[in-house]
């Protein structure tokens, strides 16, 4: 019992060869006792809606769960950044806080490249330069 999209070639044939004309998308809908009833649709939603059948239900991602290897990435980032504070010369500090806080701020726009330009910019403060004057 599931709805599923049949693709079409420019000529209006599926991939086993049986034409089905040019038009809209062709979906189709296997029944319960095993008989297929087909649609021609503009969505998923439209075709449900042409077959009688329920409006699928919503896919909510659960709040404050990131999945993305960008998000882990970042955070992983970010405690290496916050563990190179300690060495942070004290009139540096400011600063450091501050680009850690645009790090915070571009991870939440989605712009993952900058946020992690930003972090490594942070903990450049906290390498320790000796210099021989």
């Amino acid at each position: 019992m599931a709805l599923r999209r049949i693709p079409l070639d420019r000529g209006g044939y599926d991939k086993s060869g049986r034409y089905w004309g040019a038009g809209g998308k062709l979906y189709v809908y296997e029944w319960p006792d095993g008989s297929t009833e087909h649609t021609r649709a503009v969505s998923p939603a439209d075709a449900r809606k042409r077959l009688g059948l329920a409006p699928a239900p919503k896919r909510h991602r659960a709040k404050g769960r990131h999945t993305s290897p960008s998000h882990a990435k970042f955070h992983a980032s970010l405690a290496k950044t916050e563990a190179v504070r300690g060495d942070v010369q004290k009139d540096l500090l400011p600063l450091f806080d501050h680009i850690v806080s645009l790090a915070k701020e571009a991870h939440k726009r989605s712009a993952y490249k900058q946020a992690g330009i930003e972090l490594r910019m942070a903990r450049k403060l906290g390498y320790r330069i000796d210099r021989a004057d």
